[in-house]
C-alpha cells in the first residue's frame, strides 16, 4: 500500500505548477491506475480480516471516504502538495 501511495506523491511533484489541464490529464493517464489497483488492494485486504481487525477498521473508514480522496483525480486545481491547499479546504474561510 505504502508503494501505491508513494507513487501518487511522486505524480504529484511530477506536474506541481503545471497548467490545470495538464495536471488533470497526467492525473488521469498515471494516477487513476494507482488509485484503482489501491482500492482493489484495500478491499481485497479487509475483506480477508475480520471485522474487527484493526487494520479492516482502518480500510473501512478510507474506503467509505473513497469520493472525497479520489476527486483528485477529476480535478486539475488542486495541488495536493500544497499545504495551503490542505488546510483550505479542511477549513474554509
Amino acid at each position: 500500500m505504502r508503494q501505491r501511495i508513494d507513487v501518487l506523491f511522486a505524480i504529484e511533484r511530477e506536474i506541481r505548477g503545471a497548467p490545470t489541464a495538464e495536471r488533470r490529464s497526467v492525473r488521469q493517464a498515471k494516477a487513476a491506475p494507482v488509485v484503482a489497483a489501491l482500492e482493489a488492494w484495500m478491499t481485497q485486504t479487509r475483506d480477508k480480516l475480520s471485522g474487527g481487525h484493526d487494520l479492516a477498521k482502518a480500510l473501512n473508514y478510507m474506503l467509505r471516504r473513497w469520493p472525497s480522496f479520489t476527486r483528485f483525480l477529476k480535478r486539475g486545481v488542486s495541488d495536493t502538495l500544497d499545504p495551503e491547499f490542505d488546510l483550505g479546504h479542511r477549513h474554509p474561510g
